[in-house]
């Protein structure tokens, strides 16, 4: 059984939208939701039923390559668990390696989690974090370095989550677009 914690804000309203907008045929069968709203006072186009290639699948899905799904990755994958991330740019860690907003950084707080405690400390220990600000070019090399040192961490960059996959009122992949059009990954869980 696979445990999933959510890690963000982004990740909560995500699993909230698509898990509880699923609305199953009763048939067992794999439906396409997409998360697109009309603009209002625009028509709406219908587009004919087309498949779409399953391009990958996983145990853990997780759609956003932010710092915490990063952390989320990593966490799957440390317990065993094959995983796709999902990351619209070229490069992990927007929020925080993108803006060169290098915000204080208090000492590491009092709750970890042992994974963020060793990360925490490889940060410390690279001067990547210091106790007034961190280094968001290197923030983004050590991001990348522990994803690419996983060799069950499969990254899909360039990819927006434009829907997700439902069997049985659950979501089981995510539809991606990207250079490549759309395509789907599936997963056991979807974060």
């Amino acid at each position: 059984m696979i445990r999933t914690t959510i890690h963000s804000w982004a990740a909560l309203i995500f699993l909230l939208v698509f898990q509880f907008g699923c609305k199953s045929t009763g048939s067992g069968t794999l439906e396409i939701r997409h998360c697109s709203v009309p603009s209002p006072g625009l028509a709406t186009i219908r587009q004919s039923e087309r498949d779409l290639p399953v391009v990958g699948k996983a145990d853990v899905v997780i759609a956003g390559g932010g710092v915490a799904g990063v952390a989320a990755a990593l966490k799957a994958a440390d317990e065993g668990h094959s995983v796709i991330l999902v990351e619209t740019r070229n490069y992990l860690g927007q929020e925080m390696t993108a803006t060169y907003r290098c915000s204080t950084v208090s000492n590491q707080p009092v709750e970890m989690t042992p994974l963020a405690r060793i990360m925490h400390m490889e940060l410390v220990e690279k001067d990547i974090v210091t106790v007034d600000q961190f280094d968001p070019d290197a923030l983004r090399s050590y991001l990348h370095k522990k994803i690419s040192e996983q060799a069950n961490i499969e990254v899909y960059f360039f990819s927006l989550a434009s829907g997700v996959v439902c069997e049985d009122n659950q979501v089981r992949g995510v539809v991606i677009t990207g250079q490549n059009g759309r395509q789907v990954l599936l997963g056991k869980v979807v974060v």
